[in-house]
């Protein structure tokens, strides 16, 4: 697995993503975002009298952001690579060369986000992504099995 790859290597790309923020994790993200934001500047002279607690809210935000965007992945594939991206963290991306790949696997735990775990010759690692839809991960696992990639599909449609 390479850690990153200029756009310019991936030809004939195609992208597997739909809009995070339409996404029920998109949504409470923003949504506490948002409200932690009002909140702090609701009050502003708290930075001066209790500075403890908007750096508390400030804290709460930044932690239940990450939590929320951590899952929001999606997947870039090209004749040669799948590279996966976070539609947050924009210089994220994990890079696997096709040929490096054994199988992938569909999986929807309960109460979770739909996740890929993609299995090479030396990884086994996860993936979430709770922005994509099931037409999405439809036209993805089409695509694996159209390069010929095995691909288990559990608790999935």
């Amino acid at each position: 697995m390479k850690k990153f790859i200029d756009e310019s290597q991936l030809t004939d790309k195609e992208i597997f993503n739909n809009k995070h923020y339409f996404s029920a994790n998109g949504i409470m993200m923003y949504a506490f975002l948002i409200i932690f934001i009002v909140m702090i500047f609701k009050d502003i002279s708290l930075f001066h009298s209790a500075p403890e607690k908007p750096f508390f809210g400030i804290v709460t935000a930044l932690v239940l952001f990450g939590i929320f965007s951590y899952t929001m992945n999606y997947f870039v594939v090209s004749s040669k690579y799948l590279v996966v991206k976070n539609s947050i963290w924009l210089l994220q991306q994990h890079v696997y060369d096709f040929e490096d790949i054994k199988e992938v696997v569909i999986d929807m735990p309960s109460r979770s986000s739909i996740r890929l775990r993609i299995i090479t010759t030396d990884s086994n690692k996860v993936y979430q992504a709770s922005s994509l839809t099931q037409n999405t991960w439809k036209e993805l696992i089409k695509y694996f099995e159209k390069r010929n990639i095995t691909v288990h599909k559990i608790n999935f449609d």
